[in-house]
């Protein structure tokens, strides 16, 4: 099955199935967003650095993400960002496009990570919003239901979800194939869940230092 990207170049949508087995085989690379001088997104850059990290036969390539400064990027920054990464490398690797924030923005950013000819997606805790397990099954379930793509659910902070809760998002939506966990009081064990990508190796690469957006990480 393929989807064209707004580039023109024909990009391969992944089924779910297909994505977790290509995810789980070796490394994953979380790359960080490149700007330049006027704190805006430098594309050359992020392609030179994309094509050197597609080089190492990594399983997945996350852009946009955490360690990419999805959160200091305005939505159609983001889809640039994407875009940019399918363009570059989504012939090679699978390109994973992130959800954030509340529902309705993450729902938004998983159909247009479809639009753009992503991979897969990685949905992001809501944004500072304490939820009951209830609250966020819902939520993780309202973006699935949004995409044909696979997508992994980050669990952590203020999001934190319990084995029972994985496993019935999992049996809910076949195409919640991931699960990553960066916390250390889930209850029960993840990794034992039908969703779980938990234990997955991943690698985060990063480049020279670089100019950044988020004040905690950003060098001259």
């Amino acid at each position: 099955m393929h989807r064209r990207s707004s580039y023109g170049d024909r990009v391969t949508l992944l089924p779910p199935d297909v994505l977790a087995d290509r995810l789980r085989s070796g490394l994953l690379s979380f790359p960080v967003t490149h700007f330049d001088a006027d704190l805006q997104f430098d594309e050359p850059r992020y392609r030179e650095h994309l094509a050197w990290q597609a080089g190492f036969d990594v399983a997945g390539l996350f852009a946009a993400g955490g360690t990419g400064e999805g959160f200091s990027l305005t939505p159609p920054e983001v889809d640039h960002v994407v875009r940019t990464a399918v363009d570059e490398v989504g012939g090679r690797v699978p390109v994973i496009a992130p959800a954030t924030g509340g529902t309705a923005l993450a729902v938004a950013q998983a159909k247009a990570a479809q639009d753009a000819g992503a991979s897969g997606v990685l949905l992001f805790p809501p944004y500072l919003t304490e939820a009951g397990q209830r609250g966020l099954a819902e939520h993780v379930s309202a973006v699935c239901r949004a995409t044909d793509l696979g997508v992994i659910v980050y669990s952590r902070a203020n999001a934190v979800l319990q084995d029972a809760t994985v496993a019935e998002l999992a049996d809910r939506n076949p195409n919640l194939v991931g699960f990553k966990d960066a916390s250390a009081t889930s209850s029960g064990s993840p990794a034992s869940t039908p969703a779980s990508a938990n234990g997955w190796p991943t690698s985060a690469a990063c480049p020279p230092p670089r100019r950044s957006r988020c004040r905690c990480c950003s060098w001259a």
